[in-house]
């Protein structure tokens, strides 16, 4: 029976991480639109992006789902 929660809940963190990845990303980039709109837009026009500023929120949210394919996790063992 633990083993069939477990699998449950990995499926679930499976399923669900990526919706709270974009969730999280899209709420920063609606601050960011709020507060820095036209001066985000313009920074990344300079890098040869262009957007609006209608879809920062969205943009932040794709780069938070991508961004979270690549995490890194660095373990150290200490031999005593």
């Amino acid at each position: 029976m633990a083993i069939f929660a477990a699998i449950l809940v990995e499926l679930f963190i499976v399923i669900l991480g990526p919706f709270l990845y974009f969730a999280t990303g899209w709420f920063i980039g609606w601050l960011i639109k709020i507060m820095f709109g036209n001066m985000f837009v313009s920074g990344l026009a300079l890098l040869g992006i262009s957007i609006t500023t209608s879809q920062i929120p969205l943009l932040c949210g794709i780069l938070g789902v991508i961004g979270s394919f690549f995490k890194t996790i660095v373990t150290q063992r200490h031999n005593n």
